[in-house]
């Protein structure tokens, strides 16, 4: 008789074909709606761990108080993304203490919350979800006529 020991290396072969065989059948079978719900759980904790870490870095309260922008400051949000390095620090060298720290932690914080953005669209927009999103958004805010909205 030819019995097959736990060491015999047919056997251990006849052992990785299977795990193919299922590993292959699965992923035949597998029911795509199981699969996205799973994706879609997945990106919902990613998106509820990134406005907890939002908020842990951002203090909504100071956001929400940027409302009025001087000239300067108004110019800077408006025109930052077409300034070079150079012209950027040299814009944020003109702004009083307080200004500087204003376009520092708003840009900081808008940037962030386009990531945000993203994961609420693939998360299915649920409203649970949509309601944490617009609660940074009005911290941030929104420019318009020289003065920072927080309530649109």
């Amino acid at each position: 008789m030819n019995e097959s020991t736990p060491t015999d290396p047919n056997l251990e072969e006849q052992r990785r074909e299977e795990e193919e065989r299922c590993a292959d059948w699965l992923v035949r079978h597998s029911d795509p709606a199981i699969v996205a719900d799973e994706s879609r759980e997945t990106v919902i904790a990613q998106f509820e761990s990134s406005v907890a870490s939002f908020e842990l870095t951002y203090p909504l309260e100071k956001l929400s108080s940027i409302a009025e922008l001087s000239p300067g400051l108004l110019t800077l949000f408006l025109k930052d993304r077409d300034m070079t390095a150079g012209q950027l620090t040299s814009a944020i060298g003109e702004l009083t203490p307080e200004e500087a720290e204003q376009y520092q932690l708003r840009t900081a914080a808008k940037k962030d919350l386009e990531t945000i953005v993203e994961m609420l669209t693939s998360s299915g927009k649920r409203e649970k979800l949509k309601e944490q999103y617009l609660r940074l958004s009005r911290a941030v805010g929104i420019i318009n006529g020289g003065r920072v909205y927080h309530d649109r």
